[in-house]
């Protein structure tokens, strides 16, 4: 029966990325030659061939087999890989940028992005007063000046990440007019 390692030139990587993987040191002590080679990766996905180059689009641990079939018989060997998964990357803006106590602020997510195998289900905002909210675009008004962590988390399939950024909210003076330290925006 033939006798062979499995060669991968990697072993843990990230969702999408390619392994090659490859038959190496065969021998076959009956002098039977070998026949064929399948791969067989831990989830359903079968291929043929002594070399192949392939990449999970799910992450978690699988185990690859190659079975190497001579005339009479065949040899199976394993290997072990780990997919590792990429979370979402959350990117908000804000309008207005130096908003004023009672005006209302439109929070936008549509430049948060998934990771190219899982969408995004969920966006959660923290407005750093209290309030909770869901959606891609939101609005919220602050009714006090102030300096607000407003935090923005997505969530795909797999995982989730967070993005905050301070909000200052200028005081109104009764006569209407800015009061206060010039307002901005500090990303932390």
């Amino acid at each position: 029966s033939p006798d062979f390692e499995i060669f991968a030139d990697s072993v843990d990587v990230d969702e999408g990325e390619y392994i090659h993987f490859e038959i190496e040191d065969l021998e076959d002590s009956d002098a039977d030659l070998a026949t064929s080679v399948e791969w067989d990766f831990g989830n359903g996905d079968v291929a043929g061939g002594d070399e192949v180059d392939y990449r999970y689009v799910d992450d978690g641990d699988y185990t690859v087999t190659a079975r190497v079939y001579d005339e009479d018989s065949f040899t199976e060997r394993e290997i072990d890989v780990t997919i590792n998964d990429l979370n979402p990357d959350p990117e908000f803006t804000f309008d207005p940028e130096d908003p004023i106590e009672g005006q209302l602020i439109t929070f936008d997510a549509s430049e948060s992005t998934g990771s190219p195998f899982d969408q995004i289900s969920n966006y959660t905002w923290d407005f750093g007063d209290g309030n909770i909210t869901l959606g891609q675009f939101v609005a919220h008004r602050y009714v006090d000046s102030g300096t607000y962590s407003v935090t923005l988390t997505v969530t795909d399939e797999d995982s989730s990440d967070s993005e905050t950024f301070d909000v200052v909210v200028s005081n109104v003076d009764p006569s209407g007019e800015i009061a206060g330290p010039d307002p901005m925006i500090v990303m932390e």
